[in-house]
C-alpha cells in the first residue's frame, strides 16, 4: 500500500477514533469510504474492504497513542500528514468522507467536530 493511502487511511481512522469510542457503524463507513478512494486520486492501487479492515486493525493502536500525545506533539505528527494529503488528493471529498464517518453513529461528538475543523484549517 502506498504512503498516500497510509496518510488518507490515517486521517479517516482518526475520524473513527476521535470520540474515543469505536462503533461498528463508523468502521463500516470507513471501509466503504476507503474503498472509494481509488476514484479520487491517481493511484493504481485499489483498496478492498478486507485490506482496509486489516490496515485499521494493524494501525488503530498506533493512532490512538498519537491521539493521547500533548496537543503540540499531536499537531507535529498530524500536520505533516495533512500537508502531504493536500498535495495529492481531493481534499473536499476526503473532508466529506470524514463527516460521513463522524455522523455514522448518529451523533457528531465535539472531538469529531474539532478534528474536522483542524483538517479544514490546514487544507484551507
Amino acid at each position: 500500500m502506498s504512503n498516500e493511502f497510509d496518510d488518507i487511511l490515517t486521517i479517516l481512522t482518526l475520524s473513527v477514533l476521535a470520540d474515543k469510542k469505536i462503533y461498528a457503524s463508523e468502521i463500516d463507513t470507513l471501509v466503504k469510504a476507503a474503498t472509494r478512494i481509488h476514484l479520487i486520486n491517481d493511484s493504481q492501487t485499489i483498496l478492498t474492504e478486507a485490506k482496509v479492515l486489516v490496515w485499521f486493525e494493524n494501525n488503530k493502536d498506533k493512532i490512538k497513542a498519537k491521539m493521547n500525545l500533548p496537543r503540540s506533539e499531536f499537531d507535529a505528527w498530524v500536520i505533516p500528514v495533512l500537508k502531504r494529503i493536500k498535495q495529492n488528493s481531493d481534499i473536499d471529498t476526503l473532508t466529506h468522507l470524514m463527516e460521513m464517518i463522524a455522523v455514522a453513529d448518529g451523533e457528531v461528538h465535539v472531538s469529531e467536530r474539532a478534528l474536522i475543523n483542524l483538517v479544514k484549517r490546514n487544507w484551507a
